[in-house]
């Protein structure tokens, strides 16, 4: 059993820097996330340990300037403070140095989340924006009703959201 890591896609104006990364721990990002805020960094503002500061993180792509700003001040104290950063988390740190200096686009965009177990990739019923999770079914939405994303207010059906893939080969 096991969840499928959120992992952040992202691509410097041009495409020829781009690249994905694996969530940084929560509980470290978050504490660095408060101090962020206490020094002035515009973040989005929300409960610490919450689901949608995250995702708000990477709704809006590309990146505003302010967001660039703030982000670069997280990523760069967790690797001056010598948090385990793999390879791609630093040059995403370095992405977001370029994109401030020579005034590139960063697009940003956060995978849903997930779990595979048992040979079934799932993909929860999320809002197409944002990625909030609006459900942890193992069982597709019954209904097409829409609704409205609790976080972003886009209107969105999660039966067209959600998905079940098998990894098992048919013979």
């Amino acid at each position: 059993m096991s969840a499928l890591l959120p992992f952040v896609r992202w691509s410097l104006e041009g495409g020829e820097i781009k690249g994905r990364f694996l969530v940084i721990p929560k509980r470290p990002f978050f504490e660095r996330h408060q101090q962020a805020l206490e020094k002035g960094y515009m973040l989005p503002t929300g409960t610490l340990f919450d689901q949608p500061v995250w995702n708000r993180l990477w709704m809006t792509s590309p990146l505003a300037e302010s967001e660039i700003d703030a982000l670069q001040g997280v990523f760069d104290d967790f690797l001056k403070e010598g948090w385990s950063c793999d390879d791609r988390v630093v040059k995403f740190a370095n992405a977001l140095k370029i994109a401030k200096s020579e005034q590139k686009s960063l697009e940003v965009e956060l995978d849903p989340s997930g779990h595979a177990d048992f040979g079934l990739v799932t993909i929860f019923p999320h809002c197409p924006k944002c990625k909030l999770r609006v459900s942890s079914s193992f069982l597709p939405p019954a209904s097409d009703e829409e609704m409205a994303c609790t976080l972003c207010g886009t209107h969105f059906s999660p039966k067209s959201t959600f998905s079940q893939t098998s990894l098992l080969s048919k013979k």
